[in-house]
């Protein structure tokens, strides 16, 4: 998995862009890969440490985190080749696809 980038608290809005995509990157690599480390909470746990840069980046981090958090609540671990996860796993995919949009429309 790739890693992110630390960036300062008081970032541009171009450091947040770079730190948001780089977290995207870790969860479409979680969700095409099915798995889920230490690496990866340490990643995202970096990631959300950052405060947001522009005004909007507010809704971007809460909508990353979601993604997160329903990869973790409600991927059935136990059985890769669930229908559920087949499923979620397209909702996730579209959900990264309109963040990445939205990411690329902040000033």
């Amino acid at each position: 998995m790739e890693e992110v980038n630390a960036v300062s608290n008081t970032g541009t809005a171009g450091e947040y862009r770079q730190a948001a995509l780089g977290s995207i990157v870790v969860l479409e690599s979680c969700l095409e890969k099915f798995a889920f480390t230490e690496l990866t909470r340490q990643q995202m746990n970096q990631f959300f440490r950052l405060s947001s840069g522009p005004a909007e980046a507010e809704n971007i981090t809460r909508r990353i985190s979601g993604v997160y958090m329903a990869f973790l609540s409600k991927t059935n671990f136990k059985l890769k080749t669930a229908e559920s996860n087949r499923l979620l796993f397209t909702q996730l995919k579209q959900e990264l696809e309109e963040i990445k949009q939205a990411l690329s429309d902040l000033s």
